[in-house]
């Protein structure tokens, strides 16, 4: 905004505002297609009509995609209109006929970039019984430990609100920072699903435990101090060394945080009974009903000294399969 001007004696007809605008093309021209790198190893044992199969994974990914501000500093005219006089207007002040001063400030736009990094790792198991012929039954228990890293593979520009004499540090300098601003989740889960089928009555029952035994999530740490800044006076970047760390403006890129922000944050164990009843109608249609956490197991827990209360709803339904 180089002017925002309002008069009070004639809003409508006196009133003035002025911009500068400017247009950027916003298309990443060396974007290049997400790729990712994933291996894993199997084992698998049968004994019995039971079996059990096991898989290790690791995937990698370096050059996902997310949307990273781009700075760059604009110039415009900061005009004064504090000698006006509002009684002489007869139409909105002439900008040529203001004093003003030549600024430069920064700021950013956004765009797809190639920086964001997803690393994954975790077991896999299925484990199945023979079905057992007394009751018909057969017991298949399935489960999961997964361990991910979101985080930025690429350096990160970022502001900071403080402000001086009146005018935003951001204004002029913003900051690029070496750290990995992300979070790591791990989680373990495990199912056991019982179903029964009566094929002379053409009835399969299925019961299903569903056990989350804890998610953490913890946030990775930050450097709050720069390697680098860009500066609004001559659109260069810089080092951010002892000199910049000592200077009354520059020093405020210096970032601290809470050591709470860091803290895993623990989600104990959950569990859930589903129930499912399927009946076979000739050899064609199947219709089923079904009740998802029927029954639950919330216990409540604690987190950053607040208590957490969890509550879960049932909900039922329907299913109609038609086969030709």
């Amino acid at each position: 905004i180089q002017l925002n001007y309002y008069d009070i004696n004639k809003p409508k007809e006196n009133s003035l505002i002025s911009l500068m605008t400017y247009v950027n093309d916003a298309v990443n021209y060396d974007l290049k297609a997400a790729r990712n790198l994933k291996w894993e190893v199997t084992a698998s044992l049968h004994w019995r009509g039971n079996s059990l199969n096991v898989t290790y994974f690791q995937e990698n990914m370096n050059s996902g995609f997310r949307y990273s501000p781009v700075y760059a500093p604009y110039a415009y005219r900061k005009y004064d209109a504090s000698g006006v006089i509002s009684s002489q207007l007869s139409a909105p002040p002439v900008l040529d006929e203001l004093p003003f001063t030549d600024e430069r400030v920064l700021r950013s736009y956004r765009r797809a970039t190639n920086g964001t990094r997803i690393f994954k790792r975790g077991i896999e198991f299925t484990a199945s019984s023979e079905r057992w012929k007394l009751l018909h039954s057969k017991l298949t228990i399935t489960g999961a430990w997964f361990k991910t890293t979101y985080s930025n593979s690429q350096m990160l520009f970022s502001e900071v609100s403080d402000v001086i004499n009146g005018a935003a540090v951001s204004d002029r300098y913003v900051g690029l920072y070496d750290y990995r601003d992300g979070r790591v989740t791990e989680q373990v889960n495990t199912n056991f699903m019982i179903d029964t089928q009566i094929p002379r009555w053409g009835l399969i029952f299925t019961t299903t435990l569903q056990c989350m035994w804890w998610v953490k999530t913890t946030r990775l740490p930050l450097d709050g101090r720069p390697v680098q800044y860009l500066d609004a006076a001559d659109g260069e970047m810089h080092p951010y060394d002892a000199a910049a760390e000592n200077d009354p403006a520059l020093r405020y890129l210096v970032k601290t945080y809470n050591g709470d922000t860091f803290k895993t944050v623990k989600v104990p164990f959950a569990a859930y009974l589903n129930l499912k009843a399927t009946k076979r109608i000739g050899d064609h249609v199947k219709i089923a009903l079904f009740v998802n956490r029927i029954i639950d197991w919330l216990p409540d827990y604690r987190a950053n000294g607040l208590l957490i209360r969890r509550a879960s709803n049932a909900y039922f339904g329907m299913e109609l399969n038609l086969s030709i």
